[in-house]
């Protein structure tokens, strides 16, 4: 700050210029940042091809409750997923997977046929496990089908 007195007659002037230098500039900039989320590894749905243009008597399978969980700690997900088949009314559902693997949801015969599958994106590998006497199967899931009768 420039204060000048001037006298002019009997008259005091006081009078203040202020002069603000751009170069001394004591405000900070701040620049957002941005920071982005790394992608979780997940299983696709349509890693089970679905189909089988060479049954007869086929009826569509639908993929139902796709849900990702995170492992703790990492990027990698399990997902979960219902493979679901549904006959027309008065027939029943069997479903196949592999070309020659059927779940015990087949018996005793319905009219909807569901199974759950898992997939870890460790192995990237959809699976369908079964129970029985105590004993669990687990088996690798790439294709499943269905047919009514």
């Amino acid at each position: 700050m420039i204060c000048l007195n001037l006298f002019l007659s009997s008259l005091i002037i006081f009078y203040c210029l202020t002069i603000v230098n751009p170069c001394l500039r004591t405000e900070s900039v701040t620049m957002p940042i941005v920071t982005e989320e790394p992608e979780l590894r997940n299983c696709s749905q349509t890693d089970i091809a679905l189909g089988n243009p060479n049954a007869a008597q086929e009826i569509d399978v639908i993929y139902d409750m796709y849900n990702i969980t995170q492992i703790p700690g990492t990027l990698d997900t399990i997902a979960t997923m219902n493979l679901q088949c549904t006959a027309d009314e008065g027939n029943f559902a069997s479903m196949t997977f592999n070309t020659a693997g059927e779940p015990v949801e087949n018996s005793p015969p319905n009219q909807t046929v569901t199974i759950m599958v898992q997939c870890s994106s460790v192995d990237m590998m959809w699976k369908y496990s079964a129970t029985s006497m105590g004993v669990t199967c687990t088996t690798t899931i790439t294709s499943a089908f269905c047919q009514q009768a």
